[in-house]
Order: C-alpha cells, then sequence, then structure tokens
C-alpha cells in the first residue's frame, strides 16, 4: 500500500510539473510577443 501511494504521488507530482509548465510557457511566449 504504501508502496502504491509513493507511486501515486510521483505521478501526481509529474502531473502537475508538466501542467505548470506548459502553463508557463504560454506565459513566457506572451510576453515574448508584447516585447
Amino acid at each position: 500500500m504504501k508502496l502504491c501511494s509513493e507511486m501515486f504521488l510521483l505521478v501526481l507530482i509529474q502531473i502537475w510539473m508538466l501542467k505548470w509548465n506548459s502553463e508557463n510557457s504560454k506565459n513566457l511566449k506572451n510576453q515574448l510577443q508584447e516585447d
């Protein structure tokens, strides 16, 4: 059970990082275009 929860956490963190990275790259592109 502990192993399962750790795997779940790892996957959750990876998804969150991907989401955060994609949102950040959008913001960066918008800032670059505004200049």
